[in-house]
């Protein structure tokens, strides 16, 4: 719930790698006021671990669409450690806007979240 009848729905994707030690992943957001869809952020990253240890080797936004007369903006996109984390925020007209952070995380075992 990010607050004003904005909701968000996330979602993981794992794809395959063929190194045992990479995971690449994306987390997409699907943004909702009330019953309709007024966007849909994805991040991609590729992490690199080995037990005892986690870093990311790449990181992309793929896919940054708006509906309904909404727009997005980019705030940041960092990554530290084993996180990517994406601030931004939809806006329509001057005085509706919803800040949103979306994160995607790998621990030094792999495990995404």
């Amino acid at each position: 719930d990010l607050g004003n009848g904005i909701t968000a729905i996330d979602e993981i994707i794992e794809y395959t790698h063929f190194r045992t030690t990479a995971k690449v992943a994306s987390k997409s957001r699907t943004i909702k006021d009330g019953d309709t869809v007024i966007g849909k952020i994805t991040i991609k990253a590729t992490f690199h671990y080995d037990g005892t240890t986690v870093s990311v080797a790449s990181k992309e936004v793929t896919q940054a669409d708006t509906y309904e007369g909404w727009s997005y903006v980019q705030n940041s996109f960092t990554s530290t450690g084993g996180t990517v984390k994406l601030e931004g925020k939809l806006t329509k007209w001057i005085i509706l806007n919803t800040s949103f952070t979306l994160t995607l995380s790998c621990d030094k075992n792999g495990n995404l979240s």
